[in-house]
């Protein structure tokens, strides 16, 4: 009597992916009423804060000193910022990121939303750079601009900032462009799919208007004194490529 052997199929589950790793670096567009420019955000350095072991987050913006704005832990999924507004304030614990949450539930004690209540809309698998991610929509019941979702994506965090879920952020516009593991792109906005933002898509040209008088920038956030011949820079919030 021959056996028969069934095949069956095994789905193969990535592993969650951390979003604290010493070596990655975040770079956002940051657009205001003055200038436009990129920037960039890492972890260095441990503190304790509270009794527990937090990396700092280190901003690097063109134009102003690098400083530390707050610290991070990670723990079960959950990303926790701490954060004091003045120098004899005690640090305050927030919620960053939950990438556990699943479709229905409720998320409270956001930082900077600590005060609303949102529930989340949907979770998707989403493939990118070679890894499947869980992106996560969350939003607002009623109307108004968290009525609209806001994402995070596992490991790499929300489309907008470090720290909104929306585009609005202290009276700017920041816009998440690309993350780095060790200098290799991980991430840029396409990861997030069909959330992705059309107005940093890559606007290929021949031709740029140099009558314009808007401030152009390379991608580490440097302003540049003309267009250059062959070059990826920022130009009013866009990222531009010349051939």
């Amino acid at each position: 009597m021959a056996l028969v052997f069934l095949p069956y199929l095994m789905v193969a589950q990535e592993e969650y992916e951390p979003f604290i790793v010493d070596g990655k670096v975040w770079y956002y567009v940051h657009v205001d009423m003055r200038n436009t420019y990129v920037y960039k955000a890492y972890f260095e350095g441990d503190t304790i804060v509270d009794g527990h072991l937090c990396k700092k987050i280190v901003e690097e913006r063109p134009g102003f000193n690098t400083y530390s704005p707050c610290a991070c832990r990670e723990e079960n999924g959950k990303v926790w910022v701490y954060y004091s507004q003045y120098v004899n304030q005690p640090w305050q614990e927030w919620l960053l990121f939950d990438f556990t949450r699943q479709e229905g539930d409720t998320v409270t004690n956001l930082f900077l939303y600590g005060a609303e209540k949102f529930r989340v809309d949907e979770v998707k698998n989403i493939y990118s750079f070679g890894r499947d991610r869980r992106r996560i929509s969350i939003k607002q019941d009623g109307e108004g601009p968290k009525s609209y979702p806001g994402y995070w994506l596992e490991g790499v965090g929300g489309r907008f900032n470090m720290f909104a879920l929306w585009g609005e952020y202290m009276g700017s516009s920041e816009h998440f462009l690309y993350c780095e593991l060790n200098g290799e792109r991980i991430a840029d906005q396409s990861s997030f799919g069909d959330a992705s933002l059309e107005t940093l898509d890559i606007h290929q040209t021949t031709i740029h208007d140099k009558s314009d008088n808007s401030e152009i920038f390379d991608l580490t956030g440097r302003r540049l004194n003309g267009v250059p011949s062959h070059e990826v820079y920022i130009c009013n919030g866009k990222k531009i490529v010349i051939k």
